[in-house]
């Protein structure tokens, strides 16, 4: 009866933990209904990570630091996490995120 009890409760505190870990999960949602949707969706990724992928097929990611009116500042670039980029909106031609968990 005590081991039925124990793995109850054993059961029940897994149960607990691993839901809120699932919150964690870094997700996005894309819209395309605005007028820019790079920019847009962009704004909406502030403090995330993304792909940008450049008009020259360059791709950068990093975490969206800030998007001003004709620039993104992305930070922590991937394999040069000490530097940051400044890319304008013009030369991205596609926004890559990861939308599931």
């Amino acid at each position: 009866m005590r081991f039925i009890l124990v793995t109850i409760v054993a059961l029940a505190l897994v149960g607990s933990v691993s839901a809120p870990d699932m919150l964690w999960a870094e997700t996005a949602k894309i819209e395309v209904g605005e007028p820019n949707p790079i920019k847009t969706n962009l704004e909406r990724m502030v403090g995330k990570s993304v792909t940008l992928k450049l008009a020259s097929t360059e791709e950068l990611s990093g975490i969206v630091a800030k998007v001003g009116p004709d620039a993104v500042q992305l930070s922590q670039l991937s394999g040069k996490e000490f530097y940051d980029a400044v890319v304008p909106l013009e030369k991205i031609v596609a926004l890559i995120v990861r939308t599931r968990g």
